[in-house]
């Protein structure tokens, strides 16, 4: 979809294209080690290529089949918010194509970020790597690179269908999905956990990946809710206040996992002090050049950082949202006017202008 056709104002057309091509950049990475592994091994030994097509191939219909089966079941539920109760504004909120497709599009955002949360609690499960993220670096990354240590089947097979998925998640959101105000934050930030999840694959970093993964999934469980809930228009009493409630848990959700756990935790004890202690090079003077020493230290870190910019960025965000819900603004004309963009009358006023 085009911008011009969409509730947000266009994308810089620079930024727009730098974006895409950082994208089909990573693509052709992605590319280059699927070949490499399929020359090496051949087509019956390669299960990398083979594991992540059939991944897309899945992803790609679970995705589409939910949003629509997601599309059918909001009408239904938007056309039954017709009662003289419910202010004007509010009723059949999903009647235009556009909020139809929002809502569809998160749904099928949702359903992704639930399984995967399972799938990574269930691989977390009997593992120290949440409780203390520094024992994901016991063995080193190192040993499974040069094969003196193999990672468990399902762990691998969970990493090539993020890969799937984020190829999808990515390409969905420039060249598929409508466009909200944070387009170029969010579609950075795919750009930057692409670029981590493949080269921390190609670098053995399984163990720290899936919890950096964890946390993201669980906190957008409650962040794709929320939004849901608010393409509904369930506010106020008229909604039993449901969109103000998973917002509240939403803020705490956030400011718990992506400004607490993540920087203080996964980045800091983890990547940065487990990663250098336990692998860097014997005799390396100084924590930082010890860091370099250890396999991708340095880079994973300055990825994580990025994420961590990120986070602080939508947290300032939803405090915008928080701040115009207590002087009394409706939840769904909030989300409009700070993160959603412009109304589709906006927006067609604009046009005729």
């Amino acid at each position: 979809p085009r911008d011009a056709d969409l509730a947000v104002q266009p994308t810089a057309p620079a930024v727009d294209a730098s974006l895409g091509a950082l994208f089909l950049l990573l693509l052709c990475r992605l590319g280059w080690a699927l070949c490499t592994d399929l020359f090496e091994r051949g087509l019956r030994g390669s299960a990398l290529a083979v594991q992540f097509f059939c991944c897309l191939l899945g992803v790609v219909l679970f995705s589409r089949g939910t949003a629509w089966g997601a599309a059918a079941v909001g009408a239904c539920v938007s056309r039954g918010r017709r009662g003289a109760h419910i202010p004007a504004d509010c009723r059949h909120p999903l009647r235009s194509a556009l909020q139809q497709r929002k809502f569809a599009d998160q749904a099928w955002q949702l359903a992704i970020h639930l399984s995967m949360a399972l799938f990574e609690a269930y691989l977390l499960k009997g593992t120290t790597w949440w409780q203390d993220p520094a024992t994901a670096f016991a063995p080193c990354p190192d040993a499974f690179v040069r094969g003196r240590e193999r990672h468990r089947p399902a762990l691998r097979f969970f990493y090539v269908l993020q890969l799937a998925i984020w190829v999808w998640t990515g390409f969905s959101c420039k060249w598929v999905e409508s466009r909200r105000k944070d387009y170029v934050e969010m579609m950075l930030h795919h750009i930057v956990t692409f670029t981590l999840i493949l080269y921390s694959m190609l670098n053995g970093e399984l163990a720290i990946g899936l919890v950096v993964l964890f946390v993201h999934d669980a906190s957008d469980v409650v962040l794709d809710l929320m939004k849901m809930l608010n393409y509904l228009k369930m506010e106020g009493a008229h909604g039993w206040f449901a969109v103000e409630a998973m917002f509240v848990c939403n803020l705490f959700s956030w400011a718990y996992f992506r400004l607490y756990v993540f920087p203080v935790y996964v980045v800091y004890r983890g990547a940065y002090v487990g990663y250098a202690n336990q692998c860097g090079a014997e005799g390396t003077v100084g924590h930082f050049a010890r860091c370099q020493s250890a396999g991708s230290c340095l880079q994973s870190d300055i990825g994580l950082c990025v994420l961590c910019c990120l986070h602080v960025f939508w947290f300032g965000l939803l405090l915008r949202i928080a701040a115009k819900l207590l002087t009394g603004t409706g939840a769904s004309q909030a989300g409009r006017e700070d993160y959603e963009g412009l109304s589709e009358s906006d927006s067609e006023s604009l046009k005729k202008r």
